[in-house]
């Protein structure tokens, strides 16, 4: 557990917009493995949206397994979907582009299960594409105030991993 006068430091860093290390230069790069990655998404599920156990599984060349189980229709096996990373963030206005890259015809069958109002904020499905707003994400975890310091967010997968690279200057 942290010290709370470190925590009250780090806090006094933030709400000065870092003044005090003005200039720093920050670039990290986490592996996130697949047991975290799914804790992490477990946790954002909002209680709107109809399915409650989702399982993320990174896979290489930038292709990331779902799978679903299909709500309100539990005697079926859940549904394996295969996404592809085909769009890179941009921060602050362009979201993670993840196209759909199996079962063709899920997208219809999806939406009508995950309407815009199901789905979690910052995440919308259009046609075969799955748009993932980080810059709303990091707001909504409380961390909004780091966006503008994020100069480059960069999204890869290897079997059982997420690779998040990230350059960021104060």
């Amino acid at each position: 557990m942290a010290d709370p006068r470190l925590t009250r430091v780090l806090e006094q860093l933030r709400a000065s917009r870092f003044a005090d290390v003005k200039g720093a230069r920050l670039s990290l790069s986490i592996p996130i493995a697949e047991r975290l990655l799914n804790e992490i998404v477990a946790a954002s599920l909002p209680p709107s949206l109809p399915v409650r156990d989702v399982s993320v599984r990174p896979r290489p060349a930038n292709t990331i397994q779902l799978k679903v189980p299909v709500p309100k229709l539990d005697f079926l096996p859940p549904v394996t979907v295969t996404l592809e990373i085909d769009q890179q963030p941009r921060l602050p206005d362009t979201p993670l582009g993840l196209r759909v890259r199996s079962f063709p015809g899920l997208t219809s069958i999806a939406s009508s299960f995950l309407a815009p109002d199901k789905l979690p904020p910052g995440v919308r499905l259009q046609g075969d594409r799955l748009f993932v707003d980080l810059r709303e994400l990091l707001d909504r975890a409380g961390y909004g105030d780091v966006v503008p310091l994020i100069e480059r967010l960069q999204i890869a997968s290897e079997d059982g991993r997420l690779l998040v690279e990230v350059d960021a200057r104060v």
